[in-house]
């Protein structure tokens, strides 16, 4: 049987682990109960959002979306169902916030190119499909 609880009071266990930490009640030899700390690893929202984006992207470009189940993201970032759902109602959303971020960044490419004021036109048309190669994206 195990037992859950969680405490951020104690001024020991925050020095060891510097988190948040949560507490499971395992059985040990008898049938003492023995308090362990683990861990829970909390991470500000907007590098949780990109380890998602990141995980989902590479798992669609490696066995496509449709093969890809929320299980495998969840287990290739470590995070639980619970955390997905904070950020995602759906792997259709994701889908969606996947290719929404890859056009944003091939808009910045784009933009960065034709910006460039040192270069004539046929030089800006150079950089820009540069600029598009999908394969060079930063994400996967």
């Amino acid at each position: 049987m195990l037992c859950f609880g969680t405490n951020t009071f104690d001024p020991l266990l925050d020095k060891v682990f510097d988190k948040e930490y949560t507490f499971i009640t395992v059985p040990t030899v008898g049938t003492i109960m023995k308090e362990v700390p683990i861990m829970r690893v909390s991470k500000k929202y907007d590098v949780r959002l990109t380890e998602i984006l990141d995980a989902a992207e590479a798992l669609f470009s490696q066995i496509g979306y449709e093969k890809t189940t929320i299980n495998n993201i969840l287990e290739k970032v470590g995070i639980g169902k619970g955390t997905f759902y904070h950020y995602f109602q759906s792997k259709e959303e994701l889908g969606d916030a996947v290719v929404a971020r890859i056009v944003d960044y091939i808009a910045t490419s784009v933009d960065t190119a034709r910006s460039k004021p040192a270069i004539n036109a046929h030089e800006k048309m150079i950089a820009t499909l540069y600029a598009l190669r999908i394969n060079e994206n930063p994400h996967t």
